[in-house]
This record gives structure tokens, C-alpha cells and sequence, in this order.
């Protein structure tokens, strides 16, 4: 966790994490105006729903239709799926990097882009360490804040009962 502390500032290797200038919400503030920051979000979700899609075979989604599950296998698993929805709502912006990073080529990188691979691009191969690390730190709370939206919604639907 201290080392989220780059991410205020321009973080140099020399000088480490204590001894680098503050920039405070400098790299945010860059990442939330630069033009293709909607792209990566975009580029994000839309791979994280088709990996979702793609992840349960029809016929075991045709089978949870059958009216004996909906009203005996259901409701005894109820608690595990909540569960489940929450904590993988939780990571619907984390989808693989190595994925992403192995099929891009420089003709698809602007569809391709998605915000892990971008973090590795500025951080790592181009030493933007400060930047890289904000807006890595701005995907984990948006994760925190996509996960506490989905708990109040399964409360109300689930009687008051959440994660």
C-alpha cells in the first residue's frame, strides 16, 4: 500500500518514494482529460462482458429456467450466489492482462487498449511510474465503488441481507 504513494507524485527510481517531488492529483486529473481515457474504460468493460457471455454454456443456463430448480436449487443457494455476483462485480474491471497484452499488435491498439495494459505501457515501458500508479489506483476504486453500489442493490432485493 505505500507505494500507492507514486501516484502523488513524479516518482523517481533514484531518489525513491519518499525522496520524489509531490504532484498531488496531477496524474489523475491527466489521465480523467486525456481524449482516449473513455476508449480504455470502454475497451475495459466490453472485453469483461464477453468474456462473461462467453463463460456459461446454454444448456446450463437453460436448465436454471426449469420451474423445479426455480423453486428448490434457488432458493438453497441463494447465499452463494449473492456472494458470487458481489465479489465478482467487484472485479468487472480487472479483466487479464496477459489476454489483452498478447493479442495487441500496433493496428488494433487503439480497440485493443484496456486500462491494465495502458498502466503496464506508461509505466513500465515508458517510466511514467506516478502516472501509472494513479490510474491504477483509480481502477481499484472504481472496483470498490462498482462492489459497494452492487451490496446496497442486493440489500434491497435480498431483505437487507448483503456481503
Amino acid at each position: 500500500m505505500g507505494g500507492l504513494l507514486i501516484a502523488f507524485e513524479d516518482y523517481n527510481v533514484i531518489k525513491g518514494v519518499f525522496g520524489s517531488p509531490w504532484v498531488g492529483l496531477e496524474y489523475f486529473k491527466r489521465f480523467l482529460s486525456s481524449p482516449d481515457f473513455m476508449n480504455y474504460l470502454l475497451n475495459t468493460l466490453k472485453l469483461s462482458a464477453y468474456g462473461l457471455l462467453w463463460s456459461f454454456p446454454v444448456p446450463i443456463i437453460l436448465a436454471l429456467l426449469l420451474q423445479q430448480i426455480w423453486y428448490v436449487e434457488l432458493p438453497a443457494i441463494k447465499d452463494i450466489i449473492v456472494i458470487q455476483f458481489i465479489l465478482q462485480a467487484g472485479n468487472i474491471m480487472s479483466i487479464g492482462f496477459e489476454k489483452a497484452y498478447a493479442l495487441q499488435t500496433d493496428m488494433n491498439l487503439p480497440a485493443s487498449e484496456i486500462l491494465s495494459t495502458y498502466v503496464y505501457r506508461i509505466g513500465l515501458l515508458n517510466g511514467d511510474y506516478g502516472y501509472s500508479t494513479a490510474v491504477g489506483l483509480f481502477n481499484a476504486v472504481v472496483n470498490v465503488i462498482l462492489l459497494i453500489f452492487v451490496n446496497t442493490v442486493v440489500k434491497k432485493m435480498n431483505d437487507g441481507e448483503g456481503l
